[in-house]
């Protein structure tokens, strides 16, 4: 029983279940979705962060620094191991340094986004990627 994506389990649910209840399921998905978190290594524990609250994450060399709504969490993960754990159809890669909740986006150009009161960079690998998924949003 090896952990899953949510992507992947909502794939194989669909497989599964009949058309006419497909629209029932994706609700109750839908509806978990909302309550999705993830645990973030910090100080010698486990912290528990609803995806809903994660503004941005930086990286930091070795360490994160995990900026949310209430507070900045920084924990022992590189990004590249929270690009993979984070889904996709929430979160984009903007910078080498940067992972960034797309809900929370209040505004974009071709070099910068703006979330909350912060401008990020854009990377320059990351650029035609981004603006793809942002103006496709």
């Amino acid at each position: 029983m090896k952990p899953i994506s949510f992507e992947r389990f909502v794939i194989a649910i669909n497989k599964y279940q009949p058309v006419a209840a497909n629209e029932r399921v994706m609700n109750n998905i839908l509806a978990l979705s909302e309550d999705r978190f993830i645990y973030f290594k910090s100080n010698k524990k486990m912290i528990k962060v609803f995806l809903k609250d994660i503004l941005w994450i930086e990286s930091l060399k070795e360490l994160c620094e995990n900026k949310t709504k209430e507070q900045n969490i920084v924990s022992y993960e590189r990004i590249s191991y929270l690009e993979e754990k984070l889904p996709d159809d929430l979160f984009i890669r903007i910078h080498r340094s940067f992972i960034v909740a797309i809900d929370h986006i209040q505004s974009f150009s071709s070099l910068h986004i703006q979330v909350a009161d912060s401008e990020l960079p854009i990377g320059r690998l990351y650029k035609n990627e981004v603006l793809k998924q942002l103006k496709a949003e």
